[in-house]
């Protein structure tokens, strides 16, 4: 368990590694991008179902614990629902980043597609294309 939370904090959102890029990046790195986020997502929720388990887990033990243990225990307890909330609060932050990272990439998609459509080579472009599209359709149905 050590291990793997050393290995959880490893990556952070503020190491540059989860953050979207300006405009010029592929579609296969964002796709990667988003993945990423996915799998770091589902490792927090892995993580939270991990530390409620073992919440529940010490809850029994306590139950079976002598007086002087008991205090011990409901500290621990108390420590793992603070860490839980932490880590759910930390994936909601992602979530939203992830959202707003989104957002922020389709905008500027689209404005760069408005872009290309407004641009005389586009629209010259269509109208050389025009004709040759009305000659090619009429000799397809002949």
């Amino acid at each position: 368990m050590i291990d793997e939370q050393a290995a959880h904090e490893g990556t952070t959102p503020d190491d540059g590694a989860m953050w979207v890029q300006p405009s010029g990046r592929s579609v296969d790195d964002l796709v990667a991008q988003v993945k990423a986020l996915q799998h770091r997502v589902l490792l927090d929720a892995d993580r939270i179902i991990g530390l409620a388990a073992e919440r529940d887990t010490l809850r029994a033990e306590v139950e079976r614990m002598a007086d002087t243990e008991l205090a011990v225990a409901f500290a621990r307890v108390d420590q793992l629902e603070d860490e839980r909330e932490g880590l759910v609060h930390e994936v909601h932050k992602l979530l939203r980043d992830h959202r707003l990272a989104l957002e922020l990439r389709d905008a500027r998609t689209r404005t760069e597609v408005d872009q290309i459509l407004a641009s005389t080579t586009w629209k010259l472009g269509s109208a050389v294309i025009k004709p040759i599209s009305g000659i090619r359709s009429v000799v397809r149905r002949s």
